[in-house]
């Protein structure tokens, strides 16, 4: 758990901290309105990650045991759909339309969040010593 709220968090602030090239990646060649819009959404995005983030991290610190099994399960869980549902919504209006889904940088998240959530999966009706 501390490993994938620890990459959520640090991606969270890669994102915000590149919004406006990200965003020009992500959308293609913007210009004023459009673009400020845009870079709201990757800044918004990143925000939201970071509250992810830190709350698995939270959550690793101040729970032990089943407990932090079946929090980590589910808070992991629904992080990930949450942004398989966040780019599935952005894919249909446009979203990595150009430039493509950056697959090198998803895919490490992916296998971090997948390891991550088996591992609690794995404790979650595992007895106490």
């Amino acid at each position: 758990m501390l490993i994938v709220g620890a990459l959520s968090t640090l991606g969270a602030l890669v994102n915000i901290i590149t919004a406006e090239t990200v965003a020009v990646d992500a959308w293609g060649n913007l210009a004023g309105r459009e673009l400020d819009i845009a870079v709201g959404l990757e800044q918004l995005w990143g925000l939201w990650f970071i509250t992810s983030g830190v709350a698995i991290l939270l959550l690793a610190l101040l729970t032990h045991g089943i407990s932090q099994a079946r929090t980590g399960a589910v808070v992991i869980g629904l992080t990930f759909v949450g942004q398989v549902l966040a780019f599935s919504t952005l894919g249909s209006k446009g979203y990595l339309e150009e430039s493509g889904a950056p697959i090198e940088q998803i895919l490490p998240f992916a296998a971090i969040y997948l390891i991550g959530f088996i591992a609690c999966v794995k404790g979650w009706n595992e007895k106490t010593k």
